[in-house]
């Protein structure tokens, strides 16, 4: 490493990782990874994991916990109109409510709003909401 700069290394889902592991009675990497860094640290060298937190896994490596919050109704907001033409002020409030306002589940209904957007033939007014609704109780049948 060069004198003075940093390395961040991020690794995303390590619940997963543990999970899988667990599976085939092995230690996920992730958790080998952050153990090894706890006994011999690497100069320069920081590390960021992300989990769910009613799945963290065990480890003995000292860490430092970071909780996310769910987004406010006005982050909800900011993050469906970027990413959803003319979402309603109403579908807003329904995304917020269903998806606990966390930003995966609000991500996945984005992507399913631009699906829903474009895969209407009729020509009656329907939100991308009404739509998912419909679908996913078509799904949970």
């Amino acid at each position: 490493m060069i004198k003075g700069r940093e390395l961040v290394l991020f690794i995303d889902a390590i619940d997963n990782a543990d999970f899988a592991a667990s599976q085939r009675s092995e230690v996920s990497f992730p958790i080998k990874l952050l153990e090894l860094l706890d006994s011999d640290p690497i100069p320069g060298l920081k590390v960021v994991v992300s989990c769910r937190t009613e799945r963290k896994p065990a480890t003995y490596a000292q860490y430092h916990e970071l909780i996310l919050r769910p987004f406010s109704i006005n982050e909800t907001s900011a993050f469906l109109r970027s990413r959803i033409k003319k979402v309603s002020q109403v579908e807003i409030n329904v995304a917020h409510a269903r998806s606990g306002a966390t930003r995966e589940y609000l991500l996945i209904l984005s992507k399913m709003a631009g699906v829903f957007l474009m895969s209407r033939r009729s020509t009656r007014k329907s939100s991308w909401m009404s739509s998912f609704r419909r679908e996913y109780q078509m799904q949970s049948l």
